[in-house]
């Protein structure tokens, strides 16, 4: 147990690292779904799914850009979760 308590001084910046990997993680995996803006309704793109990847595609990065700068971190984190199920 004190190597753990002697890591402690470190949790800032492993939370750093982990934010910023869940920050640009999402931010690439959105900007690969803006080339949905492209797409027309078709058999295997309805117009319902296709909104949604539209929204989606703004979502992620936004989420990701306020992770990495820690504006509202929680707030995006909880979209996240919505985005993931």
């Amino acid at each position: 147990m004190e190597t753990l308590a002697s890591l402690h001084h470190l949790s800032d910046w492993a939370l750093l690292a982990l934010r910023l990997g869940v920050g640009v993680i999402f931010l690439v995996h959105g900007r690969q779904k803006l080339r949905v803006w492209k797409m027309q309704p078709s058999a295997q793109m309805p117009a319902g799914l296709l909104s949604l990847l539209r929204v989606l595609s703004i979502a992620e990065p936004l989420g990701g850009v306020a992770v990495i700068t820690g504006l509202l971190t929680q707030v995006a984190a909880a979209g996240f979760v919505l985005v993931m199920l």
